[in-house]
């Protein structure tokens, strides 16, 4: 009688150690949550050391990006930032960014006025050898990928830019003077829109401001 209690117990001793090690692997590949988007607008024209911050919080790899205040250089080294603010990024007037690895940008609703993925207040240069993938978030007015108030040249990399759900217009790449693109592959598209949606437009839809 005590041989046959002995094994009884042995028996669920081993049961209870397979159900255990059988639990091991679904505990070690569980997946970890997503990070949480910003609520932050990375804003280099108002404070640049907050925005790079922001920026650098969202890196995909091991090198930081920088920004350069003497000649407004934003090199981006594999960033993927999205934020729930209308603009995800924000540039002063006459700035470069350089890119290096794979970067994607998205911006957040606009409840009121419009949404930008990268909001430029004067010219903008786009170089390097990485990519970008910029979107806009959804928006009661306008959307824009990219929006630069003065001119945008393209030297480099490949640069895709979509608008985002508008009531109004969806642009992919919006410029108040022209647009050169002298290397690299850009592709813009416009988004859903209540009235209309525009890959790239340049000088109030003229496109005769548009050089390739």
């Amino acid at each position: 009688m005590k041989a046959k209690t002995k094994f009884t117990r042995l028996w669920s001793i081993l049961l209870a150690l397979v159900m255990v090690v059988g639990m091991l692997p679904t505990v070690a590949l569980a997946a970890e949550p997503a990070p949480a988007p910003a609520t932050e607008k990375a804003d280099f024209s108002t404070d640049p050391t907050a925005a790079l911050a922001l920026l650098n919080a969202a890196k995909t790899g091991t090198t930081d990006s920088t920004w350069d205040s003497s000649n407004n250089n934003l090199t981006l080294n594999g960033v993927n930032f999205t934020t729930t603010a209308s603009t995800a990024v924000k540039l002063p007037a006459g700035s470069e960014i350089v890119l290096n690895g794979d970067n994607i940008i998205t911006s957040g609703e606009a409840k009121s006025k419009d949404s930008f993925g990268i909001y430029a207040e004067g010219s903008l240069t786009i170089s390097g050898s990485g990519t970008l993938n910029v979107t806009s978030g959804t928006a009661n007015d306008d959307c824009y990928g990219i929006y630069a108030k003065g001119s945008i040249a393209i030297s480099g990399g490949t640069v895709t830019a979509e608008g985002g759900t508008a009531n109004d217009n969806s642009y992919g790449i919006y410029t108040k003077d022209n647009i050169t693109i002298t290397d690299g592959t850009v592709t813009a598209e416009g988004g859903t829109a209540k009235d209309d949606s525009y890959g790239i437009c340049a000088k109030e839809y003229d496109d005769k401001n548009i050089s390739v």
